[in-house]
């Protein structure tokens, strides 16, 4: 089984990692948590065929912490054939170009890791706020093979490619169910892409999080979440894991 890498340190979201490192356990996963340091040096060559995850918090912290050292180590360990796992802010981290909330209070722009050629666009909810799920939604999805499935989304993106070389795995399917979210009914949520000879899978929502994971405390998520996530009979984290083999 894959080796999960997952990244801990700054620009991390504590309830993020938290409900990743549930995945990976629920799934069964081999694991282990790295830091920036770690990823300066060696560490990455010396797990040539792990999987390297970053999930949710924000990107301007992981560019912060890791330097360009550190995503120059992350682009040269996937090019020589490593994986790599990117969920919300780990998905606009991998993109060529970011835009988060352009010309509003959050914005962030410029460009990341290049392991996706083209724009991570967001956040899908208007009223998106850090640490915070208010705003936050459960989003529908249609799978590739034609399923549809429901997912969490709080601050995550859409992805307009620049060119044809990548797998729309699910996309937006456009049912907002009361929450107030920019149009994206057609685009990608979840892709596959290649980087040299490494495999990227991004994805803007969180796949991982399920309902003991959310806020039970939230209005927002009692009434208009929860009864989405309920409903799912598709493991999007099942087919995300497949992906990466054995």
């Amino acid at each position: 089984m894959k080796k999960f890498l997952v990244y801990c340190d700054y620009g991390t979201s504590e309830h993020c990692l938290k409900e990743l490192i549930r995945f990976l356990d629920r799934k069964q996963c081999i694991y282990e948590l790295v830091t920036a340091e770690e990823i300066k040096s060696n560490y990455l060559e010396k797990n040539p065929s792990a999987v390297l995850c970053f999930g949710g918090g924000f990107d301007l912290g992981f560019l912060s912490c890791l330097g360009q050292e550190g995503c120059k180590s992350i682009q040269n360990f996937v090019h020589s054939g490593g994986a790599y796992l990117g969920i919300c802010a780990g998905a606009y981290f991998a993109c060529k170009n970011i835009e988060f909330d352009l010309n509003g209070p959050l914005e962030v722009k410029g460009e990341r890791l290049g392991f996706f050629n083209g724009i991570a666009k967001g956040p899908i909810n208007r009223n998106f706020a850090y640490n915070c799920e208010d705003y936050s939604a459960a989003v529908e999805l249609r799978v590739k093979s034609g399923e549809q499935v429901f997912a969490y989304l709080n601050g995550g993106c859409f992805f307009e490619p620049k060119d044809n070389h990548y797998s729309s795995l699910l996309v937006y399917s456009g049912a907002q169910n009361g929450h107030d979210l920019i149009e994206c009914n057609g685009k990608m949520a979840v892709l596959e892409t290649k980087f040299g000879m490494g495999k990227c899978v991004l994805s803007g929502v969180h796949f991982e999080m399920d309902v003991e994971g959310l806020d039970l405390g939230n209005d927002n998520v009692i009434k208009n979440v929860l009864p989405n996530l309920a409903q799912n009979k598709f493991d999007t984290g099942d087919l995300i894991l497949s992906l990466f083999g054995d």
